[in-house]
This record gives C-alpha cells, sequence and structure tokens, in this order.
C-alpha cells in the first residue's frame, strides 16, 4: 500500500516554475541526490520552507492576536537578515508565492499541465512548485514524459519526478490526499444537499 500511495492522483491548483536543463545537469543532479551530495541546498531548502511555515502561521495569528503576530513578523525579518548574510544564503531560493496558480493532475511521482508551448519527450526540467495550502515547497527535477497538443487549452505536458528527495515526494503525497479527502467531502455534502 505504501508503495501505492505515490500514483494517487488529484486534479489541483499549485504554482509551478520550470527551468528546461541539460542531461549534463540533470545527470549531476540525480548523483548528487543518489549519494546525499545535496547538503547545502537541503539546507537552504530546509530554511526557506521554515520561513514559509512561519509566515502561514502568523498570518493565522493576525485575525487572533494582530500586536503578537507583529512581533513574531519582526523576529523573523531579524532571522532572515541574519540568515541571509551567511556565504551559502547568496543564492536564495526565489520567492513564487506571488505566481499564478496553475491547473495540473498532480501525483508523489509526477504531474500533468497545461502549458502554451511544447516540451519536447526527453526534455529535463528543473522544477519549483509551491502547494498552496500548506506553503510547502517542492524543489525536484522531473523528465517530459507527455507532450499533447489539446486545442482549447494548449499543450497537455506530462512530467515524471525523476530525482526528488524521497521526503519531499512524502509531502505531495500528504497533499493528495488531504485533497482527495476534501473533495470527497464537498461531493458528499453537494450530494446530501440535493437531496
Amino acid at each position: 500500500m505504501e508503495e501505492r500511495r505515490r500514483y494517487f492522483r488529484i486534479n489541483d491548483q499549485i504554482i509551478v516554475v520550470y527551468e528546461v536543463i541539460d542531461y549534463e545537469t540533470f545527470l549531476d543532479a540525480g548523483r548528487k541526490l543518489q549519494h546525499g551530495e545535496v547538503s547545502q541546498d537541503k539546507q537552504l531548502q530546509a530554511l526557506y520552507q521554515l520561513d514559509r511555515d512561519i509566515q502561514y502561521k502568523i498570518k493565522q495569528l493576525k485575525d487572533v492576536a494582530a500586536d503578537f503576530a507583529e512581533v513574531l513578523q519582526l523576529l523573523n525579518n531579524k532571522i532572515n537578515l541574519i540568515s541571509h548574510t551567511l556565504p551559502q544564503a547568496a543564492q536564495e531560493t526565489p520567492d513564487i508565492s506571488g505566481e499564478p496558480l496553475q491547473e495540473v493532475n498532480l501525483s508523489g511521482s509526477g504531474m500533468a499541465l497545461y502549458l502554451p508551448e511544447s516540451l519536447a519527450l526527453g526534455q529535463h526540467l528543473y522544477l519549483h512548485l509551491l502547494l498552496p495550502d500548506s506553503f510547502q515547497d517542492i524543489f525536484c527535477y522531473g523528465t517530459v514524459v507527455r507532450s499533447d497538443w489539446r486545442a482549447e487549452r494548449g499543450y497537455m505536458i506530462g512530467v515524471d519526478f525523476t530525482y526528488i528527495l524521497e521526503e519531499q515526494r512524502e509531502a505531495i503525497i500528504k497533499h493528495v490526499i488531504r485533497r482527495q479527502t476534501e473533495q470527497l467531502r464537498a461531493r458528499r455534502a453537494a450530494q446530501q444537499a440535493s437531496d
């Protein structure tokens, strides 16, 4: 059952930013991931994710305790200022939270999405995803496994998550299961309301 969870799929809206990369960069990323040589990137991503988590909680607190939320925001800004002075933080991860939501079909093993341009089968991508309900950032490498023209929506691009940290794959799986549960509850409620 555990292995099958990575294939559960949902239609959802998330933020997707991608960059086409060459084969050598793709292979190098895979080697580093397999040999655990991503510690610096992983630390930066963890720092970035902690900041996202803090921002999410502060946003929730603003309605309940505005002064307390403001103090927490100031402390978080101070920590961010200190962390950005560290040498490895010079290549800070970009904030993609302002990017538009994109409709995707998402699972722990990959995703499908519509793009205005075609991507070649076998093309390699660096992906930065943001799951908006949890502010969870996902950083991974993928391979284009499908590219079909759909007149009404553009190109349907299928991407297999080729290189991804297991904890990030698990975050996607948890998101998918949570969203499936929400969608089922909404359907049941709508069905009960119409009866």
